[in-house]
């Protein structure tokens, strides 16, 4: 996904810190795991909007069910706290590499939007699109767990394609008691 007028795109997201060390999990557009090992320098963009070029040290893939988690080190993360602090950072690649990560383009165009509620507070972000007979349904990574939700009005108050965010409401009969 393109960040209009930069020279990065975005190829994932830390999902949230794991363990004491400062390793995260980070939700990439890929889940080739050959790619994502060869990463070495990737840019994560702070609440200025800067790009800060981030050294990756050691990633690890887990595989479970249909999915592989990817557990990343960066050098400049050592503890939790550090680690706590990227929870929903976007992590970026120069354009120079777009072609290896090619592979984007075909996905659905909702993956990666960051999702709130009718009080602005994020649910999580887009990490699949459903296609089913009736209507999409867009999966929600939200911490560890997802949530998934019917793409229809009854559910989805509004889309914002320039702040790539979804606004969604009723949405309580989903949340696990």
């Amino acid at each position: 996904m393109k960040d209009a007028g930069s020279n990065f795109f975005e190829i994932g997201r830390v999902a949230r810190s794991h363990g004491l060390k400062g390793e995260v999990k980070v939700d990439f557009i890929l889940d080739d795991p050959s790619l994502i090992r060869s990463l070495n320098l990737v840019y994560i963009k702070n609440v200025r909007g800067d790009y800060i070029p981030t050294r990756i040290t050691h990633v690890r893939d887990e595989g479970r069910s249909q999915h592989i988690s990817f557990f990343v080190k960066f050098d400049h993360i050592v503890d939790r706290s550090s680690a706590d602090a990227l929870k929903q950072s976007s992590i970026y690649l120069e354009h120079s590499h777009s072609e290896e990560w090619q592979v984007q383009e075909d996905e659905d165009p909702l993956v990666g939007y960051s999702v709130f509620d009718e009080e602005q507070q994020l649910i999580g972000i887009i990490s699949e699109v459903l296609e089913t007979a009736a209507h999409p349904i867009i999966v929600i990574q939200k911490n560890k767990d997802s949530l998934m939700v019917p793409f229809v009005d009854e559910f989805i108050l509004s889309v914002d394609d320039e702040s790539e965010a979804i606004v969604c409401h009723n949405l309580d009969q989903f949340e696990e008691e």
